[in-house]
This record gives C-alpha cells, structure tokens and sequence, in this order.
C-alpha cells in the first residue's frame, strides 16, 4: 500500500472481512463489506475493486478525484488497500438502500413528489459543488445516486469524471461504450463535455426520478440519436406532469 498513500487523504489500517455484491460501476464491481480495525471495531463499507486488467490509471484518476470530495451530497471515500498482487480496492462510505434507481423501483407506491424533489435538491447540490472543484461527473444517472435514507441521497461512481481543460469543458480521449440516453448533443456529436453536458444529464436524471424509473425512450445508435436531438425529439413527460 506504500506506493499509493500520497493519493489519500486517510490510510486505511484495517482488515476486510468477506463481501457481497451490491452494484456494478462502469469501472469496477462494488461489494458490501465489512473494515475491522486494529481494535476489533466493524464497521459496513463498500468495496469497489478493479473491473478489468489495465484500466489502473482510469481507477488512479477516480481516486485522485474522490479524494479531493468533501460534501453531504457525494459518496466519501475512506481509503485504499492493495490485494495480494496489484489489484486495488476503494472503500467507501455504505449506503443500505442502493442505487436511487433501484430505491425508486422498489419504493414506487410510498415515494412522493415531495421525497422526489428533495433527491433532486441533493444531487443539484452535490453536481453544484462538483462544478465548483472543477469536476465533470460525466455519467449521472439515477443508477449513480445512492440513497442515504427517505431525505438523503449521495453521487457516486467518478469512473468517467474529468476536469476540464482551460475552455471549461473535456474532449473525449478513448473510445469506449457510453451512456448515450443521458448525454447532451454535444457529448454525442463532438465528444465534448463540460458542466453543462451535467446539468443536461442532471434533466434526464430527474425525468428518471418523476417516471419512477422509466428508461429514456431514444435511439440506441449515436447516428440515429443525434438526428432525433437535432429535430428536437424530448423524453415523454412523466404522467401528471404540468404541460410545458
């Protein structure tokens, strides 16, 4: 672990004792787990190991960003071990209820707008600070909110986040499967990304949120979603909506 610790703020000294699978990220599978200290004291966490063999610099970077995070609305990172070999695990802060996504599924007949809107008010706030710390999240989704409890909720999974160039926005470096139903014209056809690109995401997050978790009804193919967006094709207005 010597080699990673000037990535840390908090060096984790503690055992992890066996975990199961709670979510898969775009980088990494997360576990539940559990972080004994020296002292016998046990505490849940999550686990996020690494998904593939050589993606250590894009696991590095979320690292670099994570650590730098410090708000109610963004998932903490606690620290980080080295397996047997090279293998790296992030543990992070456990939230019991999942993904928003799966909260929202699982939860339809006792959510209310109410509850809908304070999740909204969180991630706006947690996206707000991330712009402020100079951070494209690049991929919000529901599926990357974890639900605190029935009033909180937190962003999680920096697989994908960036910091912007000098222009304030990022260019697309890699080429690589994309969640294209959550991104803004732009991330499309010129690959390029920014905090607006966000705020774009952060739209589709909540039609996510009013539908009660409804999939965006758009092409699947880059060529074909880009024609729809320029012919200004919207997202079905959740049932009870107001028009416009």
């Amino acid at each position: 672990m010597r080699r990673h610790q000037a990535l840390l703020l908090v060096v984790l000294f503690a055992f992890l004792l066996p975990a199961l699978r709670a979510h898969k990220g775009y980088y990494g599978v997360v576990y539940r787990g559990e972080m004994k200290d020296p002292w016998g004291r046990v505490e849940t966490v999550a686990i996020k190991t690494l998904k593939a063999a050589g993606q250590i610099e894009d696991h590095l970077r979320e690292i670099n960003i994570m650590k730098r995070l410090d708000h109610k609305n963004v998932v903490k990172l606690c620290g980080l071990c080295e397996g047997d070999g090279e293998e790296l695990y992030m543990i992070m802060e456990y939230l019991k209820e999942g993904s928003l996504k799966a909260y929202i599924l699982r939860c339809t007949d006792r959510i209310t707008d109410r509850h809908l809107l304070k999740f909204a008010l969180d991630i706006a706030e947690g996206m707000d600070y991330l712009e402020q710390k100079r951070i494209i999240h690049r991929d919000l989704a529901a599926r990357n909110v974890l639900v605190a409890d029935e009033n909180t909720v937190k962003i999680t999974d920096f697989g994908l986040a960036q910091q912007p160039n000098k222009g304030n926005y990022y260019i697309r470096q890699t080429v690589r499967a994309l969640p294209l139903g959550w991104y803004a014209l732009e991330c499309i056809e010129n690959e390029q990304y920014s905090h607006k690109s966000d705020v774009w995401s952060f739209g589709v997050t909540c039609w996510e949120m009013f539908t009660r978790g409804a999939e965006p009804d758009l092409p699947e193919k880059s060529d074909e979603l880009i024609q729809a967006l320029k012919l200004g094709r919207d997202l079905q207005a959740p049932m009870h909506s107001t028009p416009n």
